[in-house]
């Protein structure tokens, strides 16, 4: 169970990592030629788009949904951990 919960935490933690990447280079001229970029914009965007949808575009042109999905992730990741520490107990 001890790697169980390990791979879990690991997961959600680089995760929101990828949607923090995603944040800043946003403020970046990198293009989506560039394979980093395509990769955290494949990875996060399927969560994400959701997410701005479901907000309406944001506000003023700022994208506030990547706020909305680290606050989602912080909680699942507590729950998913918490859960895992129920079953080990």
């Amino acid at each position: 169970m001890n790697f169980l919960y390990y791979v879990v935490d690991v997961g959600f933690t680089v995760y929101n990592f990828l949607i923090l990447a995603r944040c800043l280079l946003s403020w970046l001229p990198l293009g989506m030629n560039n394979g980093a970029v395509r990769f955290i914009y494949e990875m996060t965007e399927p969560f994400m788009a959701p997410l701005r949808r479901m907000m309406g575009g944001g506000f003023r042109g700022v994208d506030f949904s990547p706020i909305l999905a680290i606050f989602i992730l912080e909680f699942a990741h507590r729950l998913a951990l918490n859960l895992i520490l129920g079953m080990m107990l």
